[in-house]
């Protein structure tokens, strides 16, 4: 199980400073990509 929170000013950087960090563990997820998926998606709709 892995709990992580995050304070960045979208989800998107929040998203990718995760990753970066589980890339630095060599951890693999697998739902890895399900991470804020749906609230990334959102906010691109946006831009």
């Amino acid at each position: 199980m892995l709990t992580a929170v995050i304070h960045r000013p979208t989800m998107v950087t929040a998203q990718t400073d995760l990753y970066a960090a589980l890339d630095q563990t060599h951890t693999d997820l697998v739902y890895r990509h399900d991470i804020g998926h749906q609230a990334v998606v959102a906010e691109l709709a946006e831009e």
